[in-house]
């Protein structure tokens, strides 16, 4: 494919984060030498535009622009969005067909990102407070 993924090891990390999570799609974005994240790891994606997409930065309004800007986890859901904008700005919510997700960055020491977690469903349910809780837990204990 195109865009620099290859499928590792680390895929079978995003599966089991899916699947704990309830979720549909699972990627971990990793900063790479220019200042992009670039996915390392895919599960459950079912577009071959996804592995192509890197997120160049906290510019924008979306909710990944947001996790990268705040360092906090974000969420988002279709169905409290107030339009179609929300999705437009977020290529991976069109290429996936999500309709309620949620990253969560990964920040060095140092404060400075290194990457991202990004889940992702294909129905209307959102992520609850213990959803999230829960996979910030899981998170935090295996990392990136």
């Amino acid at each position: 494919m195109d865009g620099g993924y290859t499928f590792a090891a680390s895929d079978l990390q995003a599966d089991r984060w899916r699947e704990e999570t309830g979720s549909d799609f699972a990627g971990i974005a990793r900063l790479d030498e220019e200042g992009r994240l670039r996915w390392s790891a895919l599960s459950g994606s079912t577009s071959t535009r996804t592995a192509q997409l890197t997120f160049k930065g906290a510019r924008g309004d979306g909710f990944i622009a947001t996790a990268i800007r705040s360092g906090r986890p974000t969420a988002y859901d279709a169905r409290r969005a107030s339009s179609m904008a929300g999705a437009r700005s977020e290529p991976l919510l069109l290429a996936e067909s999500l309709l309620a997700a949620l990253a969560l960055p990964c920040m060095e020491r140092t404060g400075r990102l290194a990457g991202l977690l990004i889940f992702g469903r294909r129905s209307e349910e959102p992520y609850s407070e213990n959803e999230i809780a829960g996979a910030l837990a899981a998170f935090c204990q295996n990392r990136l």
